[in-house]
């Protein structure tokens, strides 16, 4: 509303065309979650974004206290088909508990095998990632995904596809998506604002 009036009273549009920008951002942006950081979110994706953590962080604690009761050492990571870049280098490889944690705190970090990894900001099992931690003993646990299951899956992620000229792996593409859908549905919640403040123009 304060940026409307600051418009109207210095001419820089009339009083329909700010009315209109404002009914149309408060369609277009709904009701949004500011963080301390100063980044925000519209609420339906906050709330989804808090369900998959919740679910996530709750698995993955009740994996942490199997582990403790049965003594196991480390943490197998979950594996799954186009994965994020982030994370694509770790999953379904196993890392000591103290390896995990310098992972889960961005500091550089090596799994079982001996192969060393930059850290990396976002941790396994928050802002959105897909992967759980699950226990794994490295002396009697077996890997569930081998070595070439998870090289399938990065060189299918790689192949990706072409858009416009350019290369997107399928894990990108599939983001390139949600973005388009998200701005589809934010337009259609514009649409509807303008619709119920009868501006059949906006």
């Amino acid at each position: 509303i304060d940026k409307a009036v600051l418009a109207v009273s210095s001419g820089m549009t009339d009083y329909q065309g700010a009315t209109r920008q404002v009914i149309h951002d408060l369609g277009y942006n709904g009701l949004q979650v500011v963080y301390e950081s100063g980044y925000h979110r519209r609420l339906d994706t906050a709330v989804r974004q808090n369900i998959i953590d919740g679910a996530n962080q709750i698995a993955q604690n009740c994996s942490t206290m199997m582990g403790q009761a049965l003594g196991f050492d480390a943490y197998e990571i979950t594996a799954h088909a186009h994965s994020a870049p982030d994370h694509e280098p770790v999953q379904g490889r196993v890392f000591l508990i103290a390896e995990f944690e310098k992972m889960q705190a961005g500091a550089p970090f090596q799994d079982v095998d001996g192969n060393t990894y930059a850290g990396f900001r976002r941790p396994i099992g928050e802002w959105n990632c897909m992967h759980i931690a699950m226990s794994f003993s490295t002396k009697h646990s077996v890997r569930r995904y081998s070595d070439q299951q998870l090289q399938e899956w990065a060189t299918d992620n790689q192949q990706g596809c072409d858009i416009n000229g350019k290369h997107f792996t399928t894990y990108a593409a599939a983001q390139r998506m949600r973005q388009i859908e998200t701005k589809i549905r934010r337009e259609k919640d514009a649409a509807v604002a303008a619709q119920k403040a009868g501006d059949g123009t906006l």
